[in-house]
């Protein structure tokens, strides 16, 4: 009877202590997430995603998450918690959409509407397995999601994705500069403690500009630089690229222009750019190369 009594105890803990989901993005909360990065130079290095603070949102007391630079959530971010489901308002659709269904069992699928440029497509989640995982001591519930190179691979309790807090869709947003862990989340804060997902420091910081695949000037320019309004850009291509693209970064390495279809001359408006320091990639099937030039 006591041994019947000592394991009801014991299920009732780990029923309530373990499985139960935790609370989503209180304020605080911060993702380590890596990135690379075009300034002082290119490099392996990370942003700091964070819950600054509640506000209203469309009649939701939601938590709003700072820093965010990926292809999907609104930055900032809007979200809520209801029934073991988050919401995050989308700009996109005008409205509150599902984000994570931390009920999810194996088997189970939906939809994350409403994502920026995502073309109107809905990036669907399908859960293959569901387990309990160790991460810096601590055992969290882990969803294995089908991985479609969008989202990576599992989403964890009260962390969300390990590949970034929303869905990246590929083939619709530009793509990372250098795709090695690009988007990760290294960590996750909360309340003072800090879970690790790999074995590097949380503010790892490799410098890259050695490697001459990710910076090559000698194949394009842009003129006049520094310069306002409009640019030249050379490419150094003889003929079109239709599967070339052309993209601008800021200081922060977030992506400000995109353009397909890359031209041996482009004549690019650019006053809506703020002043500052930028980075011009063209990636075609000869490979990428990348420029630096300033708005004055």
């Amino acid at each position: 009877m006591k041994n019947v009594l000592l394991f009801a105890v014991v299920l009732i803990w780990h029923t309530q202590g373990v499985s139960q989901s935790a609370d989503f993005a209180p304020v605080g909360a911060k993702w380590w997430v890596n990135q690379i990065v075009l300034e002082p130079v290119p490099a392996d290095s990370f942003v700091i995603v964070e819950v600054t603070g509640e506000e209203m949102k469309d009649g939701e007391l939601c938590r709003v998450i700072t820093n965010l630079s990926g292809c999907g959530l609104p930055t900032p971010a809007h979200v809520f918690t209801r029934s073991d489901s988050v919401f995050f308002y989308s700009e996109v659709t005008d409205q509150f959409e599902l984000l994570y269904d931390f009920t999810a069992t194996v088997g189970s699928t939906w939809p994350i509407k409403g994502l920026s440029g995502f073309q109107g497509l809905d990036y669907v989640v399908h859960v293959i397995n569901v387990s309990f995982e160790e991460y810096s001591g601590n055992i969290l519930k882990t969803w294995w999601i089908e991985d479609s190179g969008d989202w990576g691979n599992r989403i964890v309790e009260k962390v969300g994705s390990l590949w970034y807090p929303g869905p990246t869709y590929i083939e619709y947003c530009p793509e990372p500069i250098d795709k090695r862990n690009a988007y990760w989340v290294r960590c996750y804060e909360e309340n003072g403690e800090l879970i690790k997902f790999w074995d590097n420091p949380c503010d790892r910081y490799k410098d890259l500009s050695p490697i001459q695949d990710v910076v090559d000037k000698g194949r394009i320019s842009i003129l006049p630089n520094p310069g306002h309004g409009s640019f030249t850009i050379n490419t150094g291509l003889t003929d079109i690229d239709p599967k070339g693209v052309l993209e601008i970064f800021d200081f922060s390495g977030r992506n400000v222009w995109y353009l397909s279809g890359v031209q041996p001359v482009h004549l690019l408006d650019l006053d809506h750019l703020n002043k500052g320091m930028y980075a011009l990639r063209i990636l075609t099937k000869n490979g990428p190369s990348i420029v630096k030039f300033i708005i004055d």
